[in-house]
């Protein structure tokens, strides 16, 4: 009985594969995720210089992203 009213009130959402793996990795970004997504159409597609210049353009925005992390002055007076 209590079982039932608990299915019928608040079931089970069910999943597909791949929004699972999605959420199994909290750490990959959206971003990132819609980055992977073109970078694979371009990759299967025809167009290899569209792909080309994709890479490209994504090595220089690594490029210019891996220095040293911005220091933050935080305001002790603010909860974060």
């Amino acid at each position: 009985m209590f079982n039932k009213v608990i299915n019928t009130h608040v079931p089970f959402k069910t999943v597909s594969k791949r929004k699972a793996k999605q959420l199994s990795k909290p750490w990959i970004a959206k971003g990132i995720r819609k980055s992977i997504k073109i970078n694979n159409s371009l990759n299967h597609s025809n167009f290899e210089c569209q792909y080309r210049l994709y890479i490209e353009i994504k090595l220089q925005l690594s490029e210019q992203s891996d220095g040293p992390p911005p220091t933050v002055q935080r305001n002790p007076l603010v909860k974060y």
